[in-house]
């Protein structure tokens, strides 16, 4: 007769539910468990067969034993010998089993004799004996022999579920992991793998916190990212899209959309930096494109030094003004009677109102006027000697729709909660206690802080 191997593992997930979800309840006394039945090739044997399961108090046999608890059953693993089986339904597993003592499982399959060695159970099913929460040792996998434990642990409870260390869940963790490590492989607290072959719409994370509509105080943070490292690079959140095919040019994607709404003041992304050598709020490598206005307290073009491009950068300050105002400019040369008429983009006189001027004359001494002011796209200058070149230069206020519905304030008052704070408060010699958002960025740090257990 060939001889029948059972590979095994605990149905991990099915020993919490079946142990833990349902307490203060009355706990059930059985426990699902999971193996492969094999030969001795490892070919899987998927053909019925009756196998008993004993629980033992040794885990070596020895004369005058007693089995504390046995079932029979007839099992049907599918083609790759896998089966899972709910133990106790027939003979109940009852609190002389489970009183707080290691206990063994032992394994009987068709004529064969028992097999070798016995596997020791971890903690869930000791939770038949107990309205608790139900602690799970960390038994990843084993095959043919004993549990391997890790040292790490789990428990359920009515308030949350801690995986990693000993400790209960807190009111404040539905679910938390932790792990320490002492190696240099990547290592994911969560790794979330999604796939669908059809157009449903999938969702790797979701974060979801609600406030009662009466409650006033308190933060809400649907997710919070935190990293803390000595190492070469920090990401607190780190986010990519991408197409599944090379070179698609068609769909849009976004490697991160955000938005916000209502309340006193909604920020779509709110970014600080500090503390560094150089700080960036924000950077962007590549284009920015912004429909509304742009507020900021200096600005800057920077390129590479078109002298010392390997070595140098050369930055410029914007043109500031307190109007909505265009530039245009340019150089003409008068002809043989001192005329010379100017031709603006054919959009001018649709974008701009209120029109400056500015002559300069080059080469000559002589005198240059306005001849005709702005029309239809045109004006001319006069000189009073010919063929004088001359420099131009004429500004325009914004009357598009957008402008005329969003001319800006140059001087305005600070909210309410502003007043007596400032964006720069360095500037001022004042602390950086008396900045806008500080309050919110240390509440923000403080959570952090919270989160990573410190």
């Amino acid at each position: 007769m060939q001889k029948k191997i059972v590979k095994v593992s605990l149905a991990v997930t099915a020993l919490i539910l079946i142990f833990s979800l349902n307490a203060p309840a009355q706990a059930p006394s059985s426990m699902v468990y999971q193996g492969r039945l094999a030969d001795p090739d490892g070919n899987p044997i998927s053909t019925e067969t009756n196998v008993v399961f004993f629980i033992y108090e040794a885990a070596e046999a020895f004369d005058g034993e007693v089995p504390l608890w046995a079932e029979e059953m007839a099992i049907t693993p599918d083609a790759n010998g896998v089966f899972t089986v709910e133990l106790g339904l027939l003979e109940p597993l009852d609190q002389g089993v489970f009183n707080g003592v290691v206990r063994y499982l032992g394994i009987k399959a068709g004529e064969d004799a028992e097999m070798t060695p016995r596997q020791v159970l971890s903690s869930a099913p000791y939770a038949i004996n107990a309205n608790v929460p139900a602690v799970l040792s960390g038994a990843r996998y084993f095959e043919g022999g004993p549990v391997r434990f890790f040292g790490d642990m789990m428990t359920v409870y009515s308030n949350g579920i801690r995986i990693g260390d000993t400790q209960s869940p807190t009111s404040y963790d539905n679910l938390r992991i932790q792990r320490d490590y002492n190696t240099a492989d990547y290592h994911y607290g969560i790794y979330s793998r999604l796939e669908n072959e059809s157009t449903g719409a999938m969702y790797g994370c979701i974060g979801y916190v609600v406030h009662d509509a009466d409650v006033t105080g308190g933060g809400a943070y649907g997710l919070y990212g935190y990293a803390a490292s000595d190492g070469s690079y920090r990401y607190g959140t780190y986010s990519s899209a991408t197409s599944t095919t090379s070179g698609l040019s068609t769909g849009t994607s976004y490697g991160i959309r955000t938005s916000a709404n209502y309340g006193a003041t909604a920020y779509g992304i709110y970014a600080s930096a500090s503390g560094a050598s150089t700080n960036y709020a924000g950077y962007f490598s590549g284009n920015v494109y912004v429909t509304g206005s742009v507020t900021k307290a200096s600005g800057t073009f920077k390129i590479d030094h078109p002298l010392d491009p390997e070595n140098k950068y050369l930055q410029h300050s914007f043109v500031e003004s307190p109007d909505m105002m265009n530039i245009y400019n340019g150089n003409v040369k008068t002809d043989a009677n001192g005329y010379a008429a100017v031709t603006l983009p054919d959009y001018f006189d649709a974008l701009n109102k209120d029109f400056r001027y500015q002559l300069t004359v080059i080469g000559d001494f002589a005198q240059a006027i306005i001849a005709e002011e702005i029309n239809e796209n045109q004006f001319a200058i006069r000189t009073d000697k010919p063929n004088i070149k001359v420099s131009w230069q004429v500004t325009g206020i914004r009357k598009d729709a957008y402008a005329e519905a969003n001319r800006i304030q140059v001087e305005v008052d600070k909210p309410v909660q502003e007043k007596g704070l400032y964006l720069h408060p360095e500037a001022f010699s004042l602390p950086p206690e008396m900045q806008i958002h500080y309050q919110q960025n240390l509440e923000a740090e403080q959570a952090a802080m919270a989160g990573s257990g410190n």
